[in-house]
């Protein structure tokens, strides 16, 4: 009976193991359109929108340049890698993200914006 009971232990600390190690998955609606993607948690939103074929404008991947910024209607974000530089605070205040810096901490509801380019 000791064996058994020994091997549900180690059973259940597997168990809680790969609960801790599985991601959150957050849903992704984006405006206007109404498309829908699944983003794991610690994956870029940037990422996991191209991975459901959905086209985010983009250039540099790392916060620089500003191409992916969208705004955030609703949802959390967070930067793992600090706050992008082409994010400043007045646009953080309004509501904008980095899509190719950010990742998502709940659902999220995101505007894309189309990229300006110079006449």
């Amino acid at each position: 009976m000791g064996s058994d009971h020994s091997l549900a232990q180690q059973q259940a600390q597997s168990a809680g193991r790969l609960k801790l190690i599985a991601a959150e998955v957050y849903q992704v609606t984006v405006i206007p359109g109404g498309e829908r993607f699944d983003c794991e948690s610690g994956e870029y939103i940037l990422n996991a929108a191209h991975a459901a074929n959905i086209l985010i404008s983009y250039s540099c991947r790392s916060g620089q340049c500003g191409s992916c910024m969208g705004r955030l209607h609703s949802g959390e974000v967070v930067y793992p890698k600090g706050q992008p530089d082409a994010l400043d605070a007045e646009h953080r205040a309004a509501g904008y993200a980095l899509f190719c810096s950010a990742t998502a901490v709940s659902d999220l509801t995101i505007e894309l914006l189309q990229p300006e380019f110079p006449a």
